[in-house]
Order: C-alpha cells, then structure tokens, then sequence
C-alpha cells in the first residue's frame, strides 16, 4: 500500500510547511489532513473525542477504523457508537477481522449475561473495542 503525502500549508497564506505521510492510499478520502491531524492526536496518547462530518461513501468508516488500530496496537481502548443496533453485527465482524481483537457489545437487543459478561470485559480492559 503507498501512502499518501499531503503537503500541509501555513493557515491563510499558501505558503507550504510540510509534507505529511497519512498512511492511506492515494484517493482513498478528501479528509486526509484531518486523519493526519487525528492520528497525530492518537499517537500523542491521552483522551480525545473526535466527529467526522462527510457524504456517504466519503471514507469515513476507514478513517475511524485506521484510528482504532493505531489505538489498539498501543495498547489502548476505544468505545465505538454505532447509530443504529442493526449496524452492530455488520461492523463487529469487520473489526474482528481487520484487528483480531476482542470487541465487547452493549446494547439493548442482548441478553442480560451477555452484555454484564462485555461490561466487565470492557472494564477490566479485556476488551480493546467497545
């Protein structure tokens, strides 16, 4: 996979002050300097909440998801919300794949034991995705 630079300029002037590796293939999302931005936040440690504003099919779930593995591979946990429980299913296998990591549920359409056994998952830190 190539990775993208983009070249980050100084605000309100055009003048060029860096060129940025984001880690994603060229064309992949119109956002990378905010990834890059983002991933920097990431790397840096610490907690940080962070809303992606984009049209559908804009690569905003890959940003998300290149974000979680930077987290996870640290050693870190991230809580991921979903809008809309029929979603779950969909993005708890993709994250299992692409991460091999233990992904706690909880949401209302599980059973009881289910989401206390993913709470003290979480909890304890078992869990990298929640």
């Amino acid at each position: 996979m190539e990775a993208n630079l983009q070249l980050m300029m100084l605000r309100g002037t055009g003048i060029p002050v860096a060129a940025v590796s984001t880690g994603f293939p060229a064309g992949l999302s119109p956002l990378h300097l905010r990834i890059a931005e983002i991933g920097e936040s990431v790397k840096a440690g610490g907690y940080g909440t962070t809303l992606l504003k984009g049209v559908t099919g804009s690569g905003k779930t890959e940003v998300y998801l290149h974000l979680v593995e930077q987290v996870v591979a640290q050693g870190g946990q991230v809580l991921i919300l979903v809008p809309e429980i029929g979603l779950t299913p969909q993005l708890q296998g993709h994250l299992i794949r692409r991460l091999q990591a233990r992904v706690a549920l909880l949401h209302s359409g599980r059973a009881q034991r289910e989401r206390e056994a993913d709470w003290y998952a979480a909890q304890a830190g078992v869990a990298e995705v929640v």
